[in-house]
């Protein structure tokens, strides 16, 4: 009888720590959709505070400003949610997935995954003029890239590399530079 006690024991143990692995896990993924969604918004705010180079005129001047997201989407429905119905000055927001770098045609705001193989290097992001790059991977500012997205006492934070933006052509505006880290960092 004790052994059956002990084994119903065991057994109870074992589910109970199955589920407590199980809440933790769905804790983990609620507040990685959560950061995505956060980030998501912020892609939206950027828009409203960096200007790009006026498309020519002609079909392309009312092309849709488009949103890309290049590796593995961490964003999820919540990106398109987001940008759904939304304008940058007369121009329809869509979203673009590209599997890799040889998939990225053109678009206007660029989210580099951290599923992205290996770290961005300044030469491919160079290519990106009229780009505004943006990415969670570290060290993205001091290699070339617009905005750094990262993590601070559970928020979710960014850093600008004005001279990268600048060096796209793009234009970011000082109300947004009061937000951010701004790269280089003062010593």
């Amino acid at each position: 009888m004790d052994v059956l006690k002990r084994r119903r024991r065991r057994g109870c143990a074992a589910v109970m720590v199955m589920i407590l692995f199980a809440l933790a896990a769905s804790r983990v993924l609620a507040e990685t959709r959560q950061e995505y969604g956060i980030k998501a918004a912020f892609l939206l705010q950027f828009t409203r505070f960096v200007t790009w180079p006026e498309p020519p005129s002609g079909p392309a001047a009312t092309a849709p400003f488009i949103v890309g997201v290049v590796g593995k989407d961490p964003f999820g429905p919540a990106l398109d949610a987001i940008m759904n119905g939304q304008l940058v000055g007369d121009r329809k927001i869509g979203v673009r997935r590209f599997a890799s770098w040889t998939d990225v045609t053109s678009c206007d705001l660029l989210y580099i995954s951290a599923s992205v193989e290996r770290e961005t290097t300044d030469t491919e992001l160079a290519r990106f003029r009229g780009m505004l790059t943006i990415s969670d991977q570290p060290r993205f500012c001091e290699r070339g890239g617009g905005i750094r997205f990262f993590l601070r006492n559970q928020k979710v934070r960014f850093e600008i590399n004005p001279a990268a933006c600048e060096k796209s052509g793009l234009k970011v505006r000082s109300q947004l530079l009061q937000l951010a880290q701004v790269y280089p960092h003062a010593r």
